[in-house]
């Protein structure tokens, strides 16, 4: 459980109200519970369940606004069991990086 409050800790300490954070589904729900509760709007992009539940990074990059402040995920995933790759997550970190003055963080 402490896991969980810690990342809702984050979570509120990072979000706005009416700060969009991307969410690949199926996600645990928690993680959405945790962004409504920061009055943020879970932004749900599907993960790619033909490829193993991979993430599809392009359907990141096509959801990311101006009110996008944040990707959360955790891998391995949950429920999917998911552990994505390393360069799966260097990607994650490039768009990170090039949205860097309107997305402020990798959860």
């Amino acid at each position: 459980m402490r896991a969980i409050e810690g990342l809702a800790t984050s979570v509120l300490a990072a979000i706005d109200p009416g700060d969009e954070v991307i969410l690949p589904t199926p996600t645990y729900s928690t993680h959405i519970t945790q962004v409504r509760l920061a009055s943020g709007i879970p932004v749900l992009v599907p993960l790619d369940e033909d490829n193993n539940f991979a993430l599809d990074i392009d359907a990141i990059k096509k959801a990311i606004t101006p009110k996008t402040k944040a990707i959360m995920f955790c891998t391995p995933s949950n429920p999917t069991g998911t552990v994505f790759p390393e360069n799966t997550l260097r990607e994650l970190g490039k768009i990170a990086l090039e949205h860097n003055t309107d997305l402020k963080h990798l959860l």
